[in-house]
């Protein structure tokens, strides 16, 4: 058996629970410094809120539970609330 073909020399399989928590909290981190407060319409910010789910969910995160809806979530949210308000205002 090669070494890249043996999991157990896999690191990320190694870590302890305390340690992959570490990696947890220091993504939530980094997606609250660069994608929490910026605009749903910033070009950076669907592909950093991508990345970052991504790390938390490679630790064993809840991204959802963490960071909240994804982006594209988020932006199909706010275009229902815009059809929404323009319906009631009468100008749809």
């Amino acid at each position: 058996m090669h070494g890249r073909d043996n999991l157990e020399g896999d690191p990320v399989r190694m870590e302890d629970e305390e340690t992959m928590n570490e990696h947890i909290r220091w993504a939530v981190e980094r997606w609250n410094a660069e994608v929490k407060n910026r605009p749903l319409q910033n070009i950076h910010r669907r592909s950093l809120d991508t990345t970052w789910r991504q790390v938390i969910r490679h630790y064993g995160g809840d991204d959802e539970g963490l960071c909240g809806p994804p982006h594209d979530e988020l932006v199909a949210i706010a275009a229902n609330g815009q059809l929404a308000r323009s319906e009631k205002d009468g100008t749809a």
